[in-house]
């Protein structure tokens, strides 16, 4: 009989262990499973960040080309072969210049947090003016001027859009190191709260052995 009683006084503590246990890791589990996927997050946006870097950079490469062809352009106005062949090598460069700004554009037009964006959309429309005034230049500039165009002529407006886009890079590069800061907090956030789950478990586990 008193064996009986033993047992049924066992069951009622277990069952308030196993509630209290519930009760207790709950919060614990949500937090760390919270933790976790902002750390995920916060990583790939990163990550997206460090990508784009190489979206500016393939920009520049290829306005430093699409600048090259002016000069060939401006090197031989004169013979007409070489200049349609120059333009036509110039305007595709132009465009794809455009369509990479478009798509880069894209990739922050959700980013509510800069005016990235907005700064690619702005210079974007600088390009495409720039690539005008450039064709501008070849057909309404005596050829006498011409030989001076690398020092004077597109100078300021060349060095403008490449100033833009270092400060783009930099500003893409912050967001990038914000990311990682979260992401660091989240992950650290995470593995406190997992150790706290592992170190009650155990605690209620041998509580729940020693009743027993």
């Amino acid at each position: 009989m008193k064996e009986k009683n033993g047992r049924d006084m066992v069951l009622p503590s277990n069952k308030k262990i196993i509630i209290a246990l519930i009760v207790i890791l709950t919060p614990i589990i949500i937090i760390a499973a919270t933790g976790y996927y902002y750390f995920q997050k916060s990583n790939s946006r990163a990550a997206r960040y460090f990508h784009t870097l190489k979206d500016v950079k393939d920009i520049k490469d290829i306005y430093q080309e699409q600048i090259a062809i002016w000069r060939t352009m401006a090197a031989y106005k004169g013979d007409d072969k070489i200049l349609r062949e120059a333009y036509y090598k110039f305007s595709k460069k132009s465009d794809i210049i455009q369509d990479k700004y478009f798509n880069l554009r894209m990739k922050f037009i959700d980013d509510h947090e800069s005016h990235i964006a907005e700064n690619i959309e702005k210079i974007k429309m600088f390009h495409q003016k720039t690539s005008e005034k450039y064709i501008s230049v070849i057909f309404e500039t005596s050829a006498a001027f011409l030989p001076y165009d690398q020092s004077v002529l597109m100078r300021d407006d060349e060095k403008k859009i490449f100033d833009e886009l270092d400060y783009i890079s930099k500003e893409i590069m912050l967001l990038a190191s914000k990311e990682i800061s979260k992401s660091s907090s989240y992950y650290f956030v995470f593995f406190v709260f997992l150790a706290v789950l592992v170190i009650i478990s155990v605690f209620i586990v041998i509580l729940i052995v020693r009743v027993k």
